[in-house]
């Protein structure tokens, strides 16, 4: 009994359904089926339990790899930003050495 209110509130949650008797539905809940009927087919979503199984798993190593190795455009932004870290430091540290400069004359000066 309680699988079955579990299976309930997740049919609600997820579809919209509160039940499954096409007499029980209201309007707005005998569109839906035909909706996912739709989807199904738009997205070869196989009609098995096994096949959807692997379809799901097959899409979780992809997002795993994708999160991992990340795409052309993010190695591509990983170089640009490097660089720019780079050209940074240096104009940091030419900075501090015209300040040491100017400190070390300015010493002189008032001395």
């Amino acid at each position: 009994m309680r699988e079955l209110t579990k299976a309930k509130e997740y049919l609600q949650e997820q579809c919209g359904l509160t039940t499954l008797d096409p007499q029980k539905m209201t309007e707005e809940e005998k569109a839906i089926p035909d909706q996912l009927e739709k989807l199904f087919i738009a997205e070869n979503i196989p009609n098995d339990k096994e096949a959807v199984a692997r379809l799901l798993e097959e899409e979780k190593v992809k997002l795993n790899i994708a999160s991992v190795d990340g795409s052309k455009d993010d190695v591509d932004r990983c170089e640009r930003l490097n660089a720019e870290k780079a050209r940074l430091l240096e104009k940091k540290q030419q900075q501090e050495t015209t300040r040491e400069a100017w400190k070390t004359n300015m010493l002189k000066v008032f001395s």
